[in-house]
């Protein structure tokens, strides 16, 4: 019977936030129109993904220098490592054609390159030439291969520098027992540095450790041409061994030809795992 007297102190009033009393509850007006925001919002966001997944896009855009003449915008997408990469644009003009002595040409419009953000590498220039030649009726002229062509480029740029990224994370790593698989694989010392050109093509790869027996040190170098791909194309790899600890290399090297074979068959991939 004890029960039935006690009473708690702690009541569920106590347990719950009490409201501000100098803010008043939201209006149903309010409530409307944060959530016709939220779902504005929500909605160009999902617009812009799927603009971005359809990997090319076109717009309009306004010169705002004299004649003000209206361009035409691309914008090439890559998607790779489960993330796009940075966007590159195409802002094209439509000009009539021109005759051999400098009057208009018969025929429609003929587009043109005005600006892109392409890297310097492609050969924007020459593929150009080859889809969008002067003088002829944007109708014959062929920008969808041209734009295909670009996307494929990119792609495989951005594929490049992500296996290229993936080894220079390993040899920053500096934990042995990581990079230790490939000496045990292939009797090679620790994996030191890796450069490659701008076109992500050239790459050079250096291992560095102790010689057989302990006396001086070895150093193996990589010379590699990968394709657009990422596969190897060609690849030279030699042993070298220093004198005495003393820096010198004694000029001749040995070709490890075991290791262009591993190289050519399993590409740059494995040396980042």
């Amino acid at each position: 019977m004890q029960l039935t007297s006690l009473r708690s102190t702690n009541t569920l009033s106590n347990h719950l936030p009490t409201p501000p009393s100098s803010s008043p509850p939201p209006s149903d007006a309010t409530i409307l129109s944060t959530s016709l925001a939220r779902s504005n919002a929500l909605s160009t966001a999902l617009t812009s993904t799927n603009y971005r997944l359809a990997g090319a896009t076109a717009f309009l855009v306004r010169d705002p220098s004299p004649p003000s003449e209206t361009l035409l915008g691309i914008r090439i997408e890559s998607f790779t490592n489960s993330q796009f990469g940075a966007p590159h644009y195409l802002i094209l003009s439509a000009r009539a054609p021109l005759n051999i002595k400098g009057g208009v040409g018969p025929g429609g419009r003929s587009l043109s390159l005005r600006h892109a953000t392409i890297p310097p590498f492609f050969n924007l220039a020459g593929l150009a030439v080859k889809y969008l030649p002067v003088g002829i009726p944007a109708e014959k002229q062929r920008l969808d291969l041209l734009v295909r062509e670009l996307r494929r480029k990119l792609a495989g740029w951005n594929r490049r520098g992500e296996v290229l990224q993936r080894v220079q994370a390993r040899i920053n790593n500096e934990d042995d027992g990581i990079t230790g698989g490939i000496s045990g694989r292939l009797g090679l010392g620790k994996l030191s540095s890796v450069r490659w050109d701008e076109a992500r093509l050239n790459v050079e790869i250096e291992w560095e450790g102790m010689a057989e027996g302990g006396k001086g040190m070895q150093k193996v170098v990589g010379t590699v041409r990968l394709r657009e791909d990422g596969f190897v194309d060609k690849s030279v790899v030699v042993l070298y061994s220093e004198e005495g600890g003393q820096g010198k290399r004694n000029g001749r090297g040995q070709r490890m030809r075991k290791f262009e074979r591993i190289l050519k068959t399993e590409g740059l991939q494995w040396l980042g795992q």
